[in-house]
């Protein structure tokens, strides 16, 4: 190994642990549904950096064989870390995506993206649930008030 590769690999890991501090310390630290799901992109991008990193070789080839071609004469780069790390990306794509339309029906919904709003929100909901009387007489009081509509193949027999 060059003393360039060397720095290759301390620059590669720098970035992977630099990144994932970075998205643990925004996932713990901010309140905002936003940001939070940034952090989680971070940790997913450190996650990724590392998996290339892993399959790096300095000098490496492509591990394609030519016609007759038995075995590779010199070090090959690891396609598995690449092809893994390409699902990786489309699939957190589609995850990111399900997140912010889901952060989109949370802002709808309460209004606020703020998780700790949000939490005293859905508590001060469930308090006022809990004071309703829901005995099994009242609901059974209101259920006979409920016309019977449905009918089987259109006929009453």
């Amino acid at each position: 190994m060059t003393d360039d590769a060397g720095w290759i690999y301390i620059f590669a890991y720098l970035g992977v642990i630099g990144l994932l501090l970075l998205g643990l310390l925004t996932m713990l630290i901010y309140r905002n549904v936003i940001r939070i799901l940034l952090g989680l992109v971070l940790v997913e991008s450190a996650i990724n950096l590392l998996l290339v990193t892993i399959g790096f070789h300095p000098g490496g080839i492509a591990p394609i064989l030519e016609s007759g071609q038995t075995a590779l004469t010199t070090l090959a780069v690891d396609p598995i870390p690449q092809a893994l790390v390409l699902t990786a990306i489309v699939i957190g794509v589609g995850v990111q995506a399900l997140a912010l339309s889901l952060v989109i029906k949370v802002y709808r919904f309460y209004g606020t993206l703020d998780i700790q709003e949000i939490a005293n929100i859905t508590q001060q909901q469930s308090q006022q649930l809990s004071h309703h009387d829901f005995t099994r007489s009242n609901c059974s009081r209101q259920a006979a008030t409920v016309p019977n509509t449905l009918t089987r193949g259109g006929s009453d027999t």
